[in-house]
């Protein structure tokens, strides 16, 4: 009896440890991958960052339609509140194309009276890093064919290289209350482009 239960002990931990490795292989080989986490201790370093306390990081075609790169926005500094944020597009070779920095209060896109409190500025802040790289941001191509050139709101070059590519993708994003930035990879000049600035 005692070796019928160990048998039946030994096939459930066998089928438990195989349902976890192919629960594991399947999401290791989803293409996108985000990583979401308050960066605490040792949980999550960046090299030469010091007090890192939130980052989010995906993985997504930008710069090439065949290699992902990775996109990363982290906070670091002595609060959620009082810190910077940091933007950054690094290729899958490593390579920085894009890396952007500003106080984290330009991510409340609404003024901050003084019935706002610490906590309510310092959850914001987490949502919207949260939310950062939702795939809605993504534009594919960056430019459609009926979009229309506003000069108010970008330069005519950028926005006719990107509107020619149609393999371009653009992503959205607003600091403070009307900054909207819309960038995209010049394949031209092999640099990360601001094609539209508006409210």
């Amino acid at each position: 009896m005692k070796q019928v239960e160990g048998s039946v002990c030994s096939i459930l931990l066998v089928t438990r440890f195989l349902f976890i490795i192919a629960v594991y292989f399947l999401l290791g080989c989803s293409g996108k991958r985000q990583v979401k986490s308050d960066a605490g201790g040792a949980e999550r370093r960046l090299p030469g960052v010091d007090s890192l306390l939130l980052i989010n990081e995906i993985t997504h075609n930008f710069s090439s339609v065949s290699e992902e790169d990775t996109f990363r926005i982290y906070v670091a500094g002595s609060s959620i509140t009082k810190g910077e944020f940091h933007f950054q597009i690094i290729t899958s070779k490593n390579k920085v194309i894009y890396d952007e920095s500003l106080e984290t209060t330009w991510l409340l896109d609404f003024d901050a009276d003084g019935d706002t409190t610490e906590n309510e500025k310092e959850n914001y802040i987490r949502r919207r890093i949260e939310d950062f790289f939702d795939e809605d941001n993504f534009m594919k191509p960056a430019i459609s064919a009926s979009d229309s050139y506003e000069a108010d709101y970008s330069d005519k070059l950028i926005w006719d290289e990107i509107k020619s590519d149609s393999t371009s993708i653009g992503f959205y994003y607003l600091v403070g209350k009307e900054d909207g930035r819309r960038i995209a990879y010049s394949k031209r000049s092999k640099n990360v482009v601001l094609y539209y600035n508006c409210c």
